[in-house]
C-alpha cells in the first residue's frame, strides 16, 4: 500500500517517559506496606463527597441518593482459620471484622478535615490486616454492593466504592476480586495488587480492571493461576484514561494474554493507550500462535491513540475466528499486527468482515492479513458482510484505494443497509487512485468519451 508518511518504529519501554502517571501531591499517602506481596495488608485512598448531586447518579440509585449510597466502603476478606481482621477506616474508627462476611463504612464528609480537601471531595485513607499476625488473608474482594438497594443491577450503571487508590498484598491469598465492571471503582487512578509465585491468583482475568475509568498506572501485574486457557473478555474495557501496559504484563511467569480464549471487548474504549508491551501475545516470542482464542471482536475498538500492536498470531486452523469491530475507530493504527492472518475467516463467521478496519484514518500496511488466504469455500456470491470494513481506512495516508482481496460479487447486500448505513469503502479525502487489481478483474473499465 502506498502511503504518505512512514510509520513509526515499534514502540519500547523508552518511550514511556512522558506517559508515565504522576500521583496527584495533593493525594493523603496510602499506609505503608512493609513487604508488598509477602505482608498481609490491604489500604485505599478514599474520596468522599458532599452532599450528592442527583444528577450524576441517574440510572445508579433510585430517588435522591444519600451519603449512605454513595460515600461508603465495602470490603469482605477470607482469614485462615476463621480468623477476624482488623481495619482502621481513617476517621477515628477502628473494627474488628468477622471474616467471610460483607461489611461497609459509611464516611462522613462533614468529620474528615478540611485540609484533606480536593476536587470538592475530601479524602481519608484505611487500612486492614489478620487480627492474629499468625494467620493470613485467603481472600480480600472489593466487589459487593453497598448497604443500600440502588435498584439498578446493570453492570454499566452500577458503582463500586469510591477508591482513589489502593494496594493489596498478600503471600497467601488468591483471590483478589476489585470489581471490574461488575461494581467498577470508576474514581480509582491507581492500583496495585501484590502476591508472588507461591500465591498467583485464581480471580479471573475477564473484566479484572473493566470500568475503571480513571485508571492510570497499574503498579504491579500481580501473578495469575497456572491455566490452560484464560478469557480476557472485557479486561481492560473503558480504562479510558490508562495510557500504556507495564512491560511485566508480558512475563510468562505472570500467566496474562498468551493463554488466553477470548479477547472479546478486551481493550475496548481505551481511548488515550499507546504502548503495549512486545510479547505480550506471544509468550516472548516462543508461542507460534493463539490456539485456543476465537473471539477477537471490539479487541481494539476506540483505542484511538495506539499506533502500533505487537505480534498477533491467531490461529489458522481449527473453528473460524470473529473480527466484527476489531480495530473500529484506531485512528492512529499504522499497520495491523504481524501474524494476524485471515485464513480462518469464513461466512459463518460473527458478521464477517463488519466494521472491522472502520475509521482507521492512518493505517498504511495490512501487514499479514489477505483476504486472499480465505478458504475459497467461503467466497460464494453474495455471502460476506462487508458493512463498513475498510470505511474511511487510510484516509489520512494513501494515494491508493487498496485491493481487499474481495471480488465484489461475493460481498453481500448488508454492506449497503443496516446502523452504519455504509458499505466496504468509502475513502474520503486521501486516496487518488485505486489498485491496479480492481482493473485486472474487470471491475471497473474506463470508457473513452469523443
Amino acid at each position: 500500500m502506498i502511503g504518505r508518511t512512514l510509520g513509526p518504529a515499534p514502540l519500547s519501554t523508552s518511550n514511556l517517559a512522558n506517559f508515565y502517571y504522576t500521583r496527584p501531591s495533593e493525594f493523603l499517602d496510602l499506609a505503608v506496606i512493609p513487604e508488598p506481596g509477602v505482608t498481609e495488608m490491604f489500604t485505599f485512598l478514599v474520596a468522599v463527597l458532599p452532599d450528592p448531586d442527583p444528577s450524576k447518579f441517574t440510572g445508579q440509585i433510585m430517588g435522591v441518593p444519600t451519603l449512605s449510597a454513595v460515600n461508603n466502603v465495602a470490603i469482605h476478606c477470607d482469614v485462615q482459620n476463621s480468623g477476624t481482621f482488623t481495619v482502621d477506616w481513617g476517621d477515628g474508627t477502628t473494627e474488628v471484622l468477622a471474616q467471610n462476611t460483607d461489611h461497609f463504612h459509611v464516611y462522613n464528609y462533614d468529620n474528615l478535615p478540611a485540609s484533606t480537601e480536593f476536587r470538592g471531595y475530601r479524602q481519608v485513607v484505611l487500612s486492614g490486616y489478620p487480627t492474629d499476625s499468625n494467620n493470613k488473608f485467603t481472600g480480600i474482594v472489593t466487589n459487593i454492593d453497598g448497604p443500600f438497594e440502588p435498584g439498578y443491577t446493570s453492570e454499566s450503571t452500577r458503582n463500586g466504592s469510591n477508591i482513589l487508590d489502593m494496594e493489596i498484598s498478600s503471600g497467601n491469598a488468591t483471590n483478589y476480586a476489585i470489581g471490574g465492571n461488575a461494581r467498577p471503582h470508576k474514581m480509582c487512578e491507581r492500583v496495585a495488587l501484590y502476591n508472588t509465585t507461591n500465591n498467583k491468583l485464581t480471580t479471573g482475568q475477564n473484566a479484572i480492571y473493566s470500568g475503571m475509568q480513571s485508571l492510570q498506572e497499574i503498579v504491579n501485574v500481580p501473578y495469575m493461576h497456572v491455566d490452560t486457557t484464560e478469557s480476557h473478555q472485557e479486561a481492560f474495557r473503558m480504562c479510558s484514561k490508562l495510557r500504556y501496559l507495564p512491560d511485566d504484563f508480558a512475563d510468562p511467569d505472570r500467566y496474562w494474554f498468551w493463554n488466553s480464549s477470548s479477547f472479546y471487548l478486551c481493550f475496548d474504549s481505551c481511548f488515550k493507550l499507546e504502548y503495549l508491551p512486545e510479547g505480550i501475545f506471544t509468550k516472548q516470542g516462543t508461542q507460534a500462535e493463539l490456539a485456543n482464542v476465537q473471539d477477537y471482536r471490539y479487541m481494539f475498538r476506540y483505542c484511538y491513540h495506539l499506533c502500533y500492536i505487537p505480534e498477533l498470531p491467531n490461529r489458522t486452523s481449527g473453528s473460524h475466528i470473529h473480527v466484527r469491530s476489531m480495530f473500529q475507530d484506531c485512528h492512529y493504527l499504522k499497520r495491523l499486527p504481524t501474524n494476524f492472518r485471515a485464513n480462518n475467516i469464513t461466512t459463518s463467521s460473527s458478521d464477517e468482515l463488519h466494521l472491522m478496519l472502520y475509521n482507521t484514518l492512518r493505517l498504511e500496511n495490512f501487514s499479514d492479513w489477505n483476504l486472499l488466504d480465505m478458504p475459497s469455500a467461503s467466497k460464494q456470491p453474495r455471502s460476506i458482510n462487508c458493512e463498513g470494513y475498510m470505511f474511511q481506512c487510510g484516509r489520512d495516508v494513501n494515494q491508493i484505494v487498496p485491493w481487499t482481496g474481495l471480488d465484489l460479487d461475493v460481498i453481500n447486500n448488508v454492506a449497503d443497509c443496516g446502523t452504519y448505513s455504509v458499505g466496504p469503502w468509502r475513502m474520503g479525502r486521501g486516496p487518488q487512485y485505486f489498485a491496479s487489481e480492481y482493473y485486472r478483474k474487470r471491475l471497473f473499465r474506463f470508457y473513452k468519451h469523443y
